[in-house]
């Protein structure tokens, strides 16, 4: 093989590696984006839980499944990764 087609190659291969990197970059991105929400959707359940002179549970109950659900979604995806 002469050099052209060793710099083709390596040329060729860092393109197939920008991808990659490029697809595991969205994913992160992603992933600590949803993680955030479901940060904040817990801090305002918790601010909402505590301002109340009255626990509404059943709205709790139901956030704190939706939470949930959602955590293991981001879970999901961090294992496929």
């Amino acid at each position: 093989m002469n050099l052209t087609g060793i710099f083709l190659r390596t040329k060729k291969e860092k393109g197939v590696k920008n991808k990659m990197q490029g697809t595991s970059t969205i994913r992160r991105d992603f992933i600590l984006s949803h993680l955030r929400a479901q940060t904040n959707k817990l801090r305002t359940l918790l601010l909402n839980l505590e301002e109340s002179g009255e626990a509404d549970y059943d709205y709790a109950e139901e956030s704190l499944k939706d939470i949930e659900t959602n955590l293991r979604q981001a879970r999901k995806l961090c294992e496929a990764n």
